[in-house]
């Protein structure tokens, strides 16, 4: 069984997350929640299993933190902030995620403690090497990372759709923005092929007389 429909473990990740738990088909002890990316024990003494979510519900949490944690949310624009794809409303849950990745751009959106472990790893996977850090990344490339981010989140929206018009729906939003990453990354390798790794700078070209 692998996490939330997907069909690979592309490094093992999973299945050495599954040992370390002790258990083949884990999930969370108060919810249910079953996806091996956001499950972990509390401490190395506890039986239990938990989510990230439930395990952010049994820390307390006092007003000062709570004001503290909408500010932030306010900064980017989110006033009442929920997750963008299971519609959590507890604060306690909500974290802010980086679309594109931390190295890429600072826009994010707010996910519960759950969505943001799935697509933390999932970005580890189809995003790679664009999480790194790299002051000379071209704007095709960023555009790219940022198309992969919200690919990433539409098709986590269109696996827990409940109904099949909705899932085809996102599905079909995940899969064109795939596609689009996939055309800036060419695009880009196509133009610095042909105009050198700087082609961003501007491309030289003969003045018209």
């Amino acid at each position: 069984m692998t996490p939330s429909g997907h069909s690979s473990d592309p490094e093992g990740r999973w299945e050495r997350k599954r040992l370390r738990l002790g258990d083949p088909d884990p999930r969370c002890a108060l919810c249910g929640f079953d996806d091996v990316r956001s499950l972990s024990r509390p401490n190395s003494s506890s039986d239990l299993i938990l989510c990230s979510n439930d395990r952010a519900r049994l820390k307390a949490q006092t007003e000062r933190a709570s004001k503290a944690k909408l500010r932030k949310f306010a900064k980017q624009g989110y006033d009442d902030p929920i997750c963008f794809q299971c519609w959590e409303r507890d604060l306690r849950t909500i974290n802010l995620h980086h679309v594109a990745g931390e190295a890429n751009s600072s826009l994010c959106v707010p996910l519960c403690a759950n969505c943001h472990d799935v697509a933390s790893d999932t970005q580890e996977d189809l995003v790679g090497g664009l999480r790194l850090r790299d002051p000379d990344r071209r704007p095709l490339v960023l555009q790219a990372a940022f198309d992969l981010g919200l690919s990433i989140m539409a098709g986590a929206v269109a696996i827990s759709a409940r109904e099949a018009t909705e899932a085809t729906f996102w599905g079909l939003i995940a899969v064109a923005l795939a596609g689009w990453a996939i055309w800036n990354l060419t695009a880009d390798m196509h133009f610095a092929t042909q105009f050198g790794s700087d082609y961003s700078a501007g491309v030289m070209a003969p003045v018209p007389r």
